[in-house]
């Protein structure tokens, strides 16, 4: 074996020697040591996912509304057609390939106003 695996298990037994020892001598101690340590994880973790990872995503909350609207209305986009696909659809027109397009129902509007920084 090699030298750091002997120091990772040296130091591994010699925490939790000293875990058990804190638990025998003061329980009261090492149970709100614990808790204090619980408590600055989930506090430095809120901290780094408020700074960090909320503040990455550039698209505002109606962007991705009116996007999922799309979606739902058109169908997904951007399946793109092969240049071989004359082959495979025989002898079908050019009529008969396009994908129909949705009617819209009722009072939809067709575009979508999203309030946004305007410089």
């Amino acid at each position: 074996m090699k030298w750091g695996k002997w120091i990772a298990y040296g130091i591994a037994i010699l925490a939790v020697i000293g875990l058990v020892g804190q638990l025998i001598i003061n329980p009261g101690g090492f149970l709100r040591n614990m808790l204090m340590m619980i408590g600055v994880a989930v506090i430095v973790g809120f901290l780094l996912y408020f700074f960090l990872v909320r503040r990455r995503s550039n698209v505002s909350s109606g962007y991705k509304k009116a996007l999922k609207q799309s979606k739902q209305m058109y169908g997904k986009s951007g399946a793109k057609v092969k240049p071989n696909m004359k082959a495979k659809t025989g002898g079908q027109s050019k009529l008969q390939r396009m994908p129909r397009i949705k009617k819209r129902s009722g009072n939809q509007p067709e575009l979508r106003v999203i309030e946004g920084n305007k410089k």
